[in-house]
């Protein structure tokens, strides 16, 4: 059984941001259904008995070839129900871990850092008097707590996954249903572009190879998507940073092998490139340093840069 990385799940959109300490109904009730979206996914179960544990994996189906994708994994003492649950966004991270015993449910972003922990609806007493309480979440940690969770998530079940003669493996290798996911998500967010007064999405734009190296090789990330655009709104596109930060994120998640995205004015040098960093943050890249014309040389470009001049 071969596992490869796809596309981060809408999920994924709203776990990326942090929450606040108080957070406000609308974003618990988002955590709840992001984990439900991850949690509810169709798979197959495989699972095995040794020295009184069950270890558990269930996998779907990724494209062609015998290719699967890791939904979860657990392990539970036979007879006591004790032990821990894993659950996994499509690139392989961990999305949540749930203690059986206790049944604390806790959710972590896209790159592994704590979200908050769910707390379901349940009849609590207050005052003597019975009351139906909202799921909800909890999201202010110690720093011991949030320490001892988020090296939980980054070990990722890998005792569990031991188990199983085939571990879960990455690959860039872009399947058909990949693929098809991936231009979804591109032609959606022509339609976002498009519908800014006087912007138009031409057919130059095309996946190209970065200018500048990933920082990080192992990432496995050597493309970005460029937009090219005509029509007097393209400025409005660039003073629109959220919205440009959005748009990466989709692209980055839903294309495999893509770190950034160019937003161009059509048949010019003129761009704003908004992309992936190793930390998981998405950001708007900056002006390098000019190009001098006394030496003819201009400083080497890093990640996060890009020529402005």
């Amino acid at each position: 059984m071969k596992f490869i990385s796809i596309p981060l799940i809408s999920a994924l959109l709203v776990l990326g941001f942090p929450l606040a300490l108080q957070a406000k109904p609308t974003q618990a009730e988002a955590l709840h259904r992001a984990f439900a979206e991850i949690s509810q996914q169709t798979c197959d179960d495989r699972s095995i008995l040794q020295a009184g544990i069950n270890y558990s994996v269930c996998t779907a189906s990724a494209g062609d070839k015998g290719q699967y994708r890791l939904i979860s994994a657990s392990s539970t003492i036979v007879n006591y129900g004790d032990g821990i649950g894993y659950w996994y966004y499509p690139n392989g991270k961990v999305a949540a871990i749930r203690f059986f015993h206790t049944d604390e449910l806790f959710m972590f972003d896209g790159g592994g850092k704590l979200q908050a922990e769910l707390i379901r609806a349940q009849k609590v007493m207050v005052n003597g008097q019975e009351q139906f309480q909202e799921r909800s979440i909890r999201a202010n940690f110690t720093k011991s707590e949030r320490d001892r969770l988020e090296k939980l998530a980054q070990d990722g079940g890998k005792d569990i996954l031991s188990k199983f003669k085939k571990q879960p493996q990455s690959s860039t290798n872009e399947t058909p249903s990949l693929w098809s996911h991936c231009k979804r998500m591109i032609d959606e967010n022509v339609v976002r572009l498009e519908a800014i007064p006087n912007v138009k999405v031409t057919t130059s734009s095309r996946f190209s190879k970065l200018i500048t190296p990933y920082p990080d090789r192992s990432a496995n990330l050597d493309r970005r998507y460029v937009f090219a655009m005509e029509g007097r709104g393209v400025e409005t596109v660039w003073k629109s940073v959220d919205l440009m930060t959005d748009i990466t994120q989709e692209i980055t998640n839903a294309c495999v092998g893509t770190a950034a995205v160019t937003f161009g004015r059509d048949r010019t040098a003129d761009s704003a490139t908004v992309g992936l960093f190793p930390n998981g943050e998405i950001k708007r890249f900056t002006c390098s340093a000019d190009f001098d014309d006394l030496t003819r040389t201009r400083t080497p470009i890093s990640w996060g840069q890009q020529a402005c001049d």
